[in-house]
């Protein structure tokens, strides 16, 4: 029950969140406070909040947790660190990518377009996952989310090393083009630009650290003639214990946080006061704790009963592109995307209008919404 690899790979890199448009007409602060934006971002932030639970999380298997020599030369594998991001209360970014699919200038008189392609893109090398004061994260670790609403399953991919220099990495561009068949008008002496947005999510909060062990794979370890008394913990313990907790509540399968089961086994209370220190709400001591709920197939103390607090636990951030659910009909990931089209008024000197102090007043942008699928 030790956690499976994910299924699609992103690159830990930060980077910015697109490039400029071939027109210019990139007004993304002007664009955030327009009415249409501010709908869909707020549209955005309301599927990225309902889609936090479970949290996203990376799980470690086999590192040296502590420096001590006993937790170090543990050969059992039955225990592992799971890292998770539990996002501030205003924690949520949403950042539009602008992809440019036509642009025009008109003249005089008004102009007929026709829309033909919508075309998301979003570059990858943007998205990771970043904990403070952290340069490598050390071995091979793979990060899940997947959010219901979220689409795919994704992970992070970590490197035993991370540099600062990230210049002659290649871009990760996914770049899914669809047809479509709209007409417009672009209005007279107007700059109008046809753009397919996509969204990158930007999570920040803390990444606390917390340990989980296997109660089975321990189980097993020990009957395969391993000494579990090799971890030299002074008290004697029942290897069985975990295991059995599980049987007597009726819940036959799980990984099992070690807050789950204070003080329940000497040995998993000795790896735990590493990790984190627990009491009751009122302050007094924990005591003999048992698992409250299964969350992400893992056992966890009661929230309402218990505060917890982990030793390890960095600020940190995360950045990822925003999918559908599933895959398209070519199999291939898909972007949710908007497809607008933004009308600037050209400032001619005699079509300007002018403020009482004779100065030209600044001239609106208008943002229509085309095509919408962050409801599908």
């Amino acid at each position: 029950m030790i956690p499976k690899p994910a299924l699609v790979s992103l690159f830990f890199a930060i980077g910015a969140y697109g490039a400029p448009l071939d027109s210019g007409l990139n007004f993304e602060p002007v664009i955030r406070e327009t009415l249409e934006a501010q709908h869909v971002i707020k549209q955005m932030t309301s599927l990225v909040q309902h889609n936090l639970d479970p949290p996203p999380r990376v799980d470690r298997k086999r590192q040296a947790w502590t420096g001590r020599k006993d937790i170090e030369d543990d050969d059992s594998g039955c225990f592992y660190q799971r890292q998770q991001l539990i996002a501030a209360a205003d924690g949520i970014d949403i950042g539009i990518i602008a992809h440019e699919d036509f642009h025009i200038i008109s003249g005089s008189s008004a102009t007929p377009i026709d829309i033909t392609t919508s075309e998301a893109s979003v570059d990858t090398t943007s998205s990771g996952w970043r904990i403070e004061g952290t340069e490598t994260m050390g071995g091979e670790a793979s990060a899940s989310f997947g959010f219901g609403g979220f689409g795919a399953s994704l992970s992070l991919s970590y490197s035993h090393s991370q540099t600062r220099d990230k210049s002659d990495e290649a871009s990760k561009q996914l770049e899914l083009r669809r047809d479509v068949s709209i007409t417009r008008e672009c209005p007279r002496n107007t700059a109008c630009s046809v753009q397919t947005w996509t969204y990158v999510v930007k999570l920040t909060g803390t990444c606390p650290v917390v340990p989980i062990g296997d109660p089975v794979c321990w189980e097993k370890w020990t009957k395969d003639g391993n000494d579990p008394n090799n971890f030299r913990f002074a008290d004697p313990f029942s290897p069985f214990k975990p295991l059995n907790l599980l049987k007597e509540k009726k819940v036959l399968s799980g990984n099992l946080s070690l807050p789950s089961i204070n003080e329940q086994d000497d040995a998993w209370t000795g790896f735990g006061r590493d990790f984190y220190t627990m009491s009751k709400k009122d302050g007094s001591p924990a005591g003999k704790v048992l698992p409250s709920k299964f969350v992400d197939g893992v056992w966890w103390a009661s929230e309402d009963e218990y505060k917890i607090e982990y030793k390890d636990n960095k600020a940190c951030d995360m950045s990822f592109p925003l999918l559908k659910s599933g895959q398209g009909p070519d199999g291939k990931l898909q972007l949710r995307r908007t497809q607008v089209m933004i009308e600037k008024p050209i400032q001619r000197r005699d079509l300007v209008s002018r403020a009482d102090d004779g100065e030209p007043k600044e001239n609106g942008i208008k943002v229509t919404i085309l095509s919408n699928d962050i409801d599908d």
